[in-house]
């Protein structure tokens, strides 16, 4: 299990795998996705890692997608700006797929016809 000693360069990891991680995988075979995600992401129980983006970053769930009928894609952000992108599988296992600063909430607007 991820112990949560270096987050820090786990972030920077885990921000550099964003697109090999979770873009890739609708392209890819099961065998090698599990490759990808568990080469240096760091990964926990979801309730562990939710825990430890409030504690220690301040960060909270600013929205959600489903990836497909197995997986959610959450984004949290904290008021400060620092924001962390989280995989969770149906088995409750959670990764930390990406990381940043200066998260900017936007308005969307109305659809034109544009």
């Amino acid at each position: 299990m991820f112990k949560f000693s270096n987050v820090s360069a786990a972030r920077a990891a885990a921000s550099a795998l964003i697109a090999a991680a979770v873009i890739a995988p609708f392209s890819m075979t099961s065998s090698v996705q599990a490759e990808v995600v568990s080469s240096k992401v760091p990964c926990a129980h979801h309730d562990k890692i939710r825990q430890f983006l409030v504690q220690k970053y301040s960060e909270k769930r600013q929205a959600l997608g489903l990836i497909n009928r197995t997986r959610v894609m959450e984004i949290y952000v904290s008021a400060k700006g620092s924001w962390t992108v989280v995989v969770t599988q149906n088995t409750g296992k959670s990764c930390i797929m990406a990381t940043g600063k200066n998260w900017e909430s936007i308005q969307v607007a109305a659809d034109k016809g544009v």
